[in-house]
């Protein structure tokens, strides 16, 4: 800084009207410009010493005959006699001499933001630039039929929803899927359990028409005595119910959270059947 202090107390001995040459000012002005981008390091900036932005911004290259912010620093013919740009008592700018300082700065900010940006991780960038998703436990669909089915999904049938309409959730690669609004709802809720410290494991989830059929056979009907619904009729069928594996601690988790996600135990004497109820619009 003792470059600079030179400089600033070489400014600071004449009054604005004192009536120095021309060269002499130049001079004084360029000695400032270098003293200034010496302190600051126009190699900081990413730029050869011989044109720095920094320079750029002083009116020129380093060692330049005249600099337009050192002019503007020692109260060059744009400032008034009323208000000088420097000084005499302190050393600090005037409003003029302050406007021009800020007028030749972008060249130098435009280079280090620039520098900044490109120095940027790219997980952080990715993460800023990615869309947000919407929250599915707000997320609204059509009507309901008097069962709560969307009339939309109903459309396709029981155990025949296509594929593009189901999305799989849990950890990818799990193969267990859901209606595309029941899935969202899901995970939504399964992260949350998760910074809670609970894990929600799934065991089923969508059934086609034939997986009812198979399941049927396997552990009876619920008419019966069995544990399955007659095929067709099941709301693993359209793809909003899971059967999860729920510790007691996560059991408890869920009946007290899972309603804010819209899920609720909806099978008497099976704890671990939840279906998803939607907001009708």
């Amino acid at each position: 800084m003792a470059g600079i202090q030179a400089q600033l107390d070489a400014l600071s001995v004449g009054s604005p009207g004192s009536t120095s040459s021309a060269s002499s000012s130049s001079s004084t002005s360029d000695a400032f410009a270098e003293a200034l981008a010496q302190q600051l390091g126009a190699e900081q900036l990413g730029t050869s010493a011989g044109a720095s932005p920094l320079a750029a911004a002083l009116g020129g290259t380093t060692g330049s005959a005249t600099s337009s912010l050192a002019s503007a620093l020692a109260g060059a013919s744009t400032t008034t006699a009323a208000e000088p740009a420097f000084t005499t008592t302190t050393t600090s700018l005037s409003s003029d001499g302050l406007a021009q300082l800020l007028a030749a700065l972008p060249v130098a900010g435009t280079a280090a933001a620039a520098t900044a940006s490109s120095a940027a991780p790219a997980a952080v960038v990715g993460a800023a630039s990615a869309p947000s998703a919407p929250s599915a436990a707000t997320s609204v669909v059509g009507k309901l039929d008097a069962k709560g089915v969307p009339l939309d999904l109903k459309a396709y049938g029981n155990g025949k929803v296509p594929a593009d309409q189901l999305v799989e959730i849990g950890a990818a690669g799990s193969g267990e899927r859901l209606w595309g609004p029941a899935a969202a709802a899901f995970d939504e809720m399964a992260a949350a359990a998760k910074a809670d410290g609970v894990t929600v494991r799934i065991n089923d989830s969508y059934r086609s028409y034939e997986d009812q059929v198979s399941m049927a056979e396997r552990k009876g009907l619920r008419s019966q005595g069995g544990l399955a619904a007659a095929p067709g009729t099941s709301s693993h069928g359209w793809g909003m119910a899971v059967d999860l594996g729920l510790d007691a601690r996560a059991q408890s988790w869920m009946r007290e959270n899972a309603g804010s996600y819209g899920f609720a135990e909806t099978v008497s004497g099976e704890p671990w059947h939840w279906g998803f109820r939607p907001k009708t619009a």
